[in-house]
């Protein structure tokens, strides 16, 4: 399936919408609310005119081996699942120098004591930021502290460096993605997703170059969601992120990579809740270009699987 622009989308949707633009409830939602998560995002696209020339210097200095800037967006009620992640994560080993930017919700923060003690455990330049807005699933709130996100790590980035954006309930099973990554000639790299009538980076654990931040940052945001809720069954209020960001990055005319280095979670998932020892025989049969595990739908999982996964790389020989 290709990669709808956001014009063609808006196109084919302005005389036929989707059928949630197609009632009452709609259409006085559109009315009212949609000026407001509107004007957010203009007013965030006339600071970023404003300021870009003063706060966004195009880097020219590489570094010998690129630097992972690794973004967490997390919440105080997913701290379990943020500390099995970032363990994943440190029992990798990466071959890369990285930190760790943890970015959480300013409506749900994370105990301070917690927090602290996981930072000590990660790498140098690890660092706690609270978002500008509340935090959720999708939306104008959601667009508006990422993008506040990225902003802040790219001014610490030097021009072959990434950034890696993830969320807490992602398991690192190993170092393959990271290293494709850093080789690919691609601005973005992302796992492929279906939905919404297109194909895009799903938003659980995805690359970005530090041209392709650059890019992003100096592209106004207010007109590509507009006529990303209006093609698709969302509004401002509840556009996902992931799918905006990459009609974002397409309408920059960035190179992404499509790849699938997501490990499904088995059919049989009662199984595994029931019996702890079928993780370990999951985890086995995986191959080595499955590099994530994500559980956005299936989050009772993830500690029985991070407690084996996490107990196998401890009694490895290699550890």
């Amino acid at each position: 399936m290709p990669l709808k622009t956001v014009e063609s989308c808006f196109k084919e949707t302005l005389l036929t919408p989707p059928l949630r633009h197609r009632n009452l409830w709609s259409l006085l939602h559109l009315a009212l609310l949609t000026p407001l998560h509107g004007l957010r995002l203009l007013l965030l696209d006339f600071k970023s005119l404003l300021w870009a020339p003063f706060q966004m210097p195009k880097p020219e200095v590489f570094s010998e081996r690129p630097h992972f800037f690794i973004a967490y967006f997390t919440c105080g009620a997913h701290f379990r699942y943020l500390k099995a992640s970032v363990d994943s994560l440190l029992a990798l080993d990466l071959p890369f120098a990285y930190s760790v930017r943890l970015f959480e919700d300013r409506k749900d923060p994370i105990n301070a004591d917690e927090v602290r003690q996981l930072l000590l455990r990660c790498p140098s330049g690890s660092t706690l930021t609270r978002t500008p807005l509340p935090f959720s699933w999708g939306g104008s709130n959601v667009i508006v502290s990422t993008r506040q996100a990225f902003k802040e790590i790219y001014s610490e980035m030097k021009s072959n460096d990434l950034l890696v954006k993830t969320d807490s309930d992602t398991l690192f099973l190993n170092s393959n993605i990271f290293e494709v990554a850093a080789s690919c000639a691609s601005q973005i790299v992302g796992q492929t997703h279906f939905g919404h009538g297109h194909k895009y980076f799903q938003g659980g654990c995805y690359f970005l170059r530090t041209n392709s931040i650059r890019r992003i940052l100096s592209s106004p945001t207010a007109h590509t969601a507009l006529l990303a809720a209006w093609s698709t069954e969302h509004y401002l209020s509840d556009l996902p992120e992931d799918f905006f960001f990459c009609l974002l990055a397409q309408k920059c005319n960035l190179t992404i990579s499509f790849l699938d280095f997501y490990a499904k979670l088995p059919a049989d998932k009662q199984k595994m809740l029931e019996d702890p020892s079928a993780a370990g025989h999951f985890l086995r049969r995986l191959p080595p270009n499955k590099s994530v595990l994500h559980f956005e739908k299936d989050k009772p999982l993830m500690h029985i699987l991070a407690e084996r996964l996490l107990g196998d790389k401890k009694s490895s020989p290699s550890s």
